[in-house]
């Protein structure tokens, strides 16, 4: 039994010991030796994770023995091998798994593999993708309210939300101070904040969870203010109660906007106002900022609007309010704009009765409150020229050559003192137009702070700071040669930036804007049955009347979306030809306003004198259906030259070359004539002298008196009157270059 069990056991040996391979038999001390048997790899180690725009970037440590790498991820941080998603075989230590969701965090781990088997997990290792981070945004303005800023800024591409950053430190960052988030639009209003602070604003732009860099900063310090709700076709009113004992009324007209808007009128202190750099080059560095450093601070304050779009209100506003008992009845303040580093005059006011602020002569228009911007109301220092500001001044063009150098130029003429009170002698300046020769019609925008001229030099000259009492001629100029040339009347429309220009054109007239940002140009042109000379343009802007040798034509004028112009520059205005009046040409060739007024109360009447017939007619239903009334002569062969109205819209005051008639009924239809001729004796220059030929006339704004250009005696005659006639003559300047039209401008 025993040697049995050892042969079996030695033969087993024996089979083991030579093997067998391929048929072959080798021995094991014969030849090379055998294979190493693989072994499971050990871990990946290092395994990181980087977030990307919807992937994320995978790397590990190679490891040795390993022929590929398998990833396992989960959106659980739990998770297991088992569990989690296996993406396999993959042969290198880098791999990008894409297609994921942004904002979702991935953990992931790695296994190594080879023939003997995979590995236990590396590390595990997470990451959230993103979006990439927009671009900052632009263009951010903050507008200071009552206790609130609101904030502007440009669109940003692919922003889906914005972040405000807001503090009361210019070392303002993102993650720093009172943050605002997940803000949808590019407008947005920051309340609860406290009045007189200055705060500091940044914005970021989001898209998913990325944020861009900050925007530059932008400053603004809430102040007590009000906002007001605009909408077309009703007028609205606000008052900023700006101390205890002062206030600002503000009034717009129903068809000051077009479309509904929000004006936002803030207070601004004295200290709110930092004296621009090129009036502190001027002055000493202590100076307020103010017009004239003696100048007495009253008010001030910020007027923007929403939409920011509204640079321009169709119609002017109305201001009011009350100062003080401290500023006594009668003292003159005016108010100015910051234009350009410098303060600009607007209008005049005039402390009266009980400390109510109001206008000085137009107590329904504010001329010059049209704009967003920064406004100052002010007492002038005492011999300043500012205190003139807006107080009856005449314009009338010296187309007869008497200025200094030979040539044309503008008369500017003061009918009041600085409390508004009619001077005996009225005063004079002059605006010189170097080699300008017969200069014919003249027209302001509604704030007085452009002017336009034409001379027959085929030349459309500007000046402005008319609202100042001493306008500054513009080197700007515009040639109409190619549209008849020999300018010979003006007529601006309310907006102030488009006029319309005659140039002795037999078939048109021309159409000229961008006057209100000193760049115009030749914009559309408006056809005509024959030559029109002389213009004349409602005062609400509805009607145009263009006279000339062969009739009046009526045009109907209406706002238009701004189109660009055929000619040139921006056309907000249509211009329809609605008919034309041939029996009341003029039968000459005329300039300035041709004897033509439109009722200033209502611009469906008008009144037109002809000097051929010597008559005097009313015009009525303007401009859809104009009927002419029953033409009246003037007694005694009376030729008449010029009218004008009242500002109360009833009478129609004449001027001829027998002195000045009356008619009354412009209001009611039918023309009635008031006395007879009025033609007074006068002292002028030491000499007594008559009445005589009456070429130009209006009539001052606050319904007292009627200004006569006598070209008969080179004087300007100032002479109340009320509706049952004329009073004595109050008020006489001699030496006075008469324009031969009717073309006297009063502001």
């Amino acid at each position: 039994m025993f040697r049995k069990i050892a042969f079996a056991i030695v033969s087993i040996l024996a089979v083991t010991a030579i093997g067998c391979f391929g048929g072959h038999i080798q021995s094991a001390g014969y030849g090379t030796s055998a294979a190493t048997p693989a072994t499971i790899p050990y871990a990946p180690v290092s395994l990181t994770a980087t977030a990307g725009n919807a992937q994320v970037a995978l790397t590990w440590s190679a490891v040795g023995g390993a022929t590929s790498y398998n990833v396992y991820f989960s959106q659980s941080s739990k998770f297991t091998l088992s569990s989690g998603t296996a993406i396999k075989t993959i042969t290198g230590t880098t791999y990008t798994h894409t297609g994921l969701t942004n904002g979702t965090a991935y953990y992931y781990m790695i296994t190594a593999v080879n023939s003997a088997g995979e590995s236990s997990g590396s590390n595990m290792a997470t990451a959230t993708p993103v979006n990439p981070a927009p671009p900052a945004p632009t263009g951010l303005v903050a507008t200071p309210g009552n206790g609130q800023v609101s904030l502007t800024w440009a669109a940003v591409t692919g922003a889906t939300a914005y972040n405000i950053y807001y503090d009361t430190v210019s070392t303002l960052a993102v993650g720093t101070g009172t943050k605002v988030g997940l803000v949808t639009g590019t407008t947005y209003t920051v309340t609860g904040l406290t009045n007189a602070q200055l705060y500091y604003f940044i914005v970021t732009a989001l898209n998913g969870s990325a944020e861009s860099v900050a925007s530059s900063s932008a400053t603004a310090t809430p102040r007590n203010g009000i906002t007001i709700n605009l909408t077309p076709g009703t007028a609205a009113s606000g008052t900023l109660p700006y101390s205890d004992t002062t206030s600002v009324t503000f009034g717009f007209d129903a068809n000051a906007v077009s479309e509904k808007a929000v004006a936002t009128i803030s207070s601004l202190a004295e200290s709110d106002l930092t004296l621009p750099a090129a009036q502190r080059a001027t002055k000493d560095a202590a100076a307020k900022p103010m017009v004239n450093a003696n100048d007495t601070f009253i008010a001030a304050f910020s007027v923007s609007f929403e939409p920011i779009s509204i640079t321009l209100l169709n119609v002017p506003v109305t201001i009011g309010g009350s100062v003080g008992t401290s500023i006594p009845v009668g003292t003159t303040l005016n108010l100015a704009i910051l234009k350009n580093n410098a303060w600009v005059d607007i209008t005049t006011m005039v402390v009266g009765a009980n400390q109510v602020l109001k206008e000085n002569l137009r107590t329904t228009n504010l001329q010059g409150l049209l704009t967003p911007g920064t406004y100052l109301v002010y007492e002038p220092a005492k011999g300043t020229n500012t205190t003139i500001s807006n107080l009856g001044i005449v314009l009338m063009a010296d187309d007869g050559h008497g200025m200094a150098d030979g040539s044309g130029g503008l008369q500017v003429i003061h009918l009041y003192d600085a409390q508004g009170a009619l001077l005996t002698t009225p005063t004079i300046a002059y605006l010189d137009y170097s080699n300008a020769y017969d200069l014919d019609g003249q027209a302001l925008t509604p704030d007085g702070s452009q002017g336009i001229m034409v001379d027959g030099g085929n030349t459309v000259r500007f000046f402005s700071a008319a609202q100042t009492g001493v306008p500054v001629a513009s080197t700007t100029t515009l040639d109409i040669t190619a549209y008849g040339g020999d300018g010979d009347s003006i007529a601006i429309l309310p907006n102030g930036d488009e006029a319309i220009v005659s140039g002795d054109a037999s078939n048109e007239v021309v159409v000229v804007s961008g006057i209100l940002n000193g760049k115009p140009v030749a914009a559309t042109t408006i056809a005509t049955p024959g030559d029109r000379d002389g213009l004349v343009i409602s005062n609400d802007g509805s009607v145009l009347l263009a006279r000339g040798y062969s009739g009046i034509t009526v045009y109907a004028v209406a706002p238009i979306t701004p189109i660009s112009g055929s000619i040139g520059g921006t056309v907000s205005h249509s211009y329809t030809q609605i008919n034309n009046l041939a029996d009341l040409g003029t039968g000459y060739t005329e300039d300035g306003r041709d004897g033509m007024a439109i009722s200033s109360t209502d611009p469906t009447r008008a009144v037109v004198v002809t000097p051929d017939s010597g008559s005097i007619e009313l015009v009525t239903g303007l401009p859809s259906t104009p009927v002419e009334g029953t033409a009246l002569t003037l007694p005694n062969g009376a030729q008449p030259y010029s009218v004008s109205i009242s500002p109360d819209g009833k009478l129609a005051i004449v001027g001829s070359d027998a002195g000045l008639f009356m008619y009354s009924g412009v209001d009611t239809g039918t023309l009635t004539p008031v006395g007879s001729a009025y033609a007074p004796t006068y002292s002028v220059s030491g000499n007594t002298v008559t009445l005589g030929n009456i070429s130009t006339l209006g009539v001052t704004l606050d319904g007292k008196y009627v200004v006569v250009g006598d070209s008969a005696n080179d004087a300007v005659v100032v002479i109340p009157y009320t509706s049952a006639g004329f009073g004595t003559p109050a008020s006489v300047l001699g030496g006075v270059a008469i324009p031969n039209n009717d073309q006297m401008l009063i502001h």
